[in-house]
């Protein structure tokens, strides 16, 4: 079980804004025996996974007893205050009778140092936030206008190459009316040498029937 408590390792930030989400954890008092209130196990799960600690090997006692430290650790450095809660659990007394004993676990507030320090992490994270925010929001607003000059880029050189097969398409057009107008023009011209030949012939025969 590693040691989460040492000289290098000591995520005070972390476990004040963990008790700023969580004002209302309780934890098992010293006087009180864990077993009676497995529910609180949770509370001691939150601790260890705000700073990132894997207590899946855990037993329910070592997150007890790790937690504990933590919890130590902060009392000692005067971020967090502790109170006393009462509990209750109906358990037999010594005459095998049903009894209602009385408990007193743990809990904890932000002193007003824990405050300040948190006050001020939220602070800081808010703005770095913002900054954060404003750089999407920038990176966002330049893509756009990337995007928009390279589809503007676009639908001009589609409308220009439009324009180019117009263009192409219309000589071609004109090509192929030349073509005609030249191939009419040619058959024309052979018709009438036609025409001419078969006359000077008809003229040729009456002079030879005379």
């Amino acid at each position: 079980m590693p040691k989460i408590i040492n000289n290098n390792y000591y995520p005070i930030e972390k476990l004040l804004l963990m008790f700023r989400e969580h004002p209302n954890l309780v934890f098992v008092g010293n006087d009180s025996p864990f077993n009676q209130f497995p529910e609180l196990v949770k509370s001691y799960e939150i601790l260890l996974e705000a700073i990132g600690i894997d207590f899946s090997d855990f037993h329910d006692e070592d997150k007890r007893l790790e937690g504990t430290k933590i919890l130590n650790q902060l009392t000692r450095d005067e971020f967090i205050n502790e109170w006393r809660p009462i509990a209750h659990r109906v358990e037999l007394d010594d005459s095998g009778v049903n009894a209602k004993v009385r408990y007193r676990n743990v809990a904890y507030n932000l002193t007003s140092k824990g405050l300040d320090l948190v006050l001020k992490l939220e602070a800081h994270n808010d703005a770095e936030r913002r900054h954060n925010d404003t750089h999407k929001h920038n990176t966002l607003m330049r893509w756009i206008a990337g995007s928009s000059f390279l589809l503007s880029l676009v639908a001009v050189s589609v409308s220009a190459y439009l324009a180019y097969i117009a263009n192409q398409n219309m000589q071609l057009n004109q090509q192929r009316l030349e073509i005609q107008q030249q191939q009419i023009k040619s058959l024309g011209e052979k018709v009438h040498q036609q025409e001419e030949q078969t006359s000077e012939l008809g003229k040729t025969k009456k002079a030879d029937n005379k």
